[in-house]
């Protein structure tokens, strides 16, 4: 298979694995989780292939998942979207963002674990596998 063909297949498993439900990749969507839009710049495949691999192993800066618990016993996880005027923001995995008065927040941990799921590549052959890995590496600054 020609590398094009490789990037389309990748593409298609991208939005397939559910990838899209937390990653743009073009500056115009809903920004959820880290940007992906210009991975193929930034990053090494070496390190695309662990991110997906090993979620938690590095997460970007900014995606830290942290679990809030208030005053009347609420918990938020997910990461910090905005601190600003004693609101706090969260953003949950399904990227559904909540505001919190900091005043209310009891405790704050900042959690070992990337809100990614470990395993969604889990289902895909190798060839599929590298192929989504090489549409990730095609993504450049525009």
């Amino acid at each position: 298979m020609s590398a094009k063909g490789d990037v389309s297949l990748g593409k298609e498993l991208f939005t397939r694995a559910a990838c899209v439900t937390c990653h743009a990749v073009d500056l115009k969507e809903v920004q959820k989780g880290p940007y992906l839009g210009s991975a193929g710049t930034k990053f090494t495949r070496d390190y695309l292939i662990q991110s997906v691999l090993e979620p938690g192993a590095v997460v970007a800066p900014g995606f830290q998942t942290v679990m809030l618990k208030t005053r009347n016993r609420k918990s938020y996880t997910g990461f910090i979207t905005q601190e600003q005027d004693g609101m706090v923001e969260v953003r949950d995995i399904a990227g559904m963002v909540s505001k919190v008065k900091a005043s209310e927040i009891k405790s704050r941990k900042q959690l070992s674990f990337s809100m990614m799921p470990v395993g969604l590549v889990g289902g895909m052959t190798t060839e599929e596998f590298a192929a989504l890995i090489e549409y990730l590496a095609s993504l450049k600054e525009k």
